[in-house]
């Protein structure tokens, strides 16, 4: 049983066969007994504007991991198996190499607050130890490997369109992913994007970067362009990151497209891509409008 609550202190209400009602307990990080051997950890919140507190049931990573698992990626700080089973929507878990740190609570903590989030992946159990997030998973190639096998330009479009759909809830919600990039999109069988790595969504206006505000301009323009093309300058830089960045970044994936894809030429794709990386950050569209001429050229394009 999936349980997500929103606030500590709230009562949980568990099947009327229990006849129970329990209060969570007022201080993080308890863990509350729950029927079943259910358990919920408490998460701290680090930023005043998110909600106090969120119970997330709490995992047993053996469990998962008895049987023969197939390893879906792997980054600097975590790798990522498909732990499915048979009769069960699909999971995927996120084990962290680093199992002193809480970048685990940190992932688990911003999946629960972008939860309306259309397009993302939907938080499923925590492990403390060893560190790991398990969640929703939504197929197995990332853009790059979509761009790769197959291209049709109404499906990259409608793709485009879902894609920033999902960018623009998440500005709503009043966060920035700081990270967007054709690693981190995942097809699925329709060819629906799912945006994935929260590790970096940060709120409006944080700094993701700062610890590369005191560094040489010059230094960091060169290993931006060699290892971190994706990200806007301005972020790159420490500076605070905006819905403009992830615009930046949407150009960026707009660009690689097109080296990769031999296809039609398409006016509107050009000019959106050179719009989105403009250096002056106040000179991109927003998602709004990137939406609006999407849809605009999807519906015409379907009727001609």
């Amino acid at each position: 049983m999936l349980l997500l609550l929103p606030r500590y202190g709230e009562l949980l209400l568990l099947p009327r066969r229990c006849g129970e009602v329990l209060l969570l307990p007022r201080r993080c990080g308890e863990v509350l007994l729950l029927p079943r051997r259910c358990r919920l950890h408490l998460l701290q919140r680090r930023c005043r504007k998110l909600p106090d507190c969120t119970g997330v049931p709490l995992i047993d990573v053996d469990s998962f991991l008895r049987s023969e698992v197939t390893k879906l990626g792997e980054g600097a700080y975590a790798r990522v198996y498909d732990v499915s089973r048979p009769g069960l929507p699909p999971v995927c878990m996120k084990l962290y190499k680093r199992q002193q740190a809480t970048d685990h609570e940190d992932e688990a903590e911003r999946l629960h607050a972008l939860r309306n989030v259309p397009g993302l992946p939907k938080l499923v159990g925590l492990s403390l130890a060893p560190a790991a997030v398990v969640m929703t998973c939504h197929g197995t190639r990332d853009l790059h490997s979509w761009l790769c096998t197959r291209f049709n330009m109404e499906e990259y479009l409608k793709m485009l369109l879902s894609l920033s759909t999902t960018l623009l809830a998440l500005h709503t919600e009043g966060f920035t992913h700081n990270d967007l990039k054709t690693d981190n999109v995942i097809i699925d069988e329709r060819n629906v994007p799912t945006l994935i790595d929260v590790g970096l969504v940060s709120r409006k206006c944080a700094r993701p970067y700062k610890c590369n505000s005191d560094k040489d301009v010059g230094e960091l323009e060169s290993r931006r362009a060699k290892r971190h093309g994706h990200l806007a300058p301005e972020i790159f830089r420490g500076g605070k990151a905006r819905p403009s960045a992830d615009v930046y970044s949407f150009g960026r994936i707009l660009f690689v497209a097109s080296l990769m894809t031999f296809h039609e030429f398409v006016p509107e794709i050009a000019f959106l891509m050179t719009a989105c990386k403009e250096v002056e950050p106040r000179k991109r569209p927003t998602f709004r409008e990137i939406i609006e001429l999407l849809a605009s050229l999807i519906e015409r394009r379907a009727q001609e």
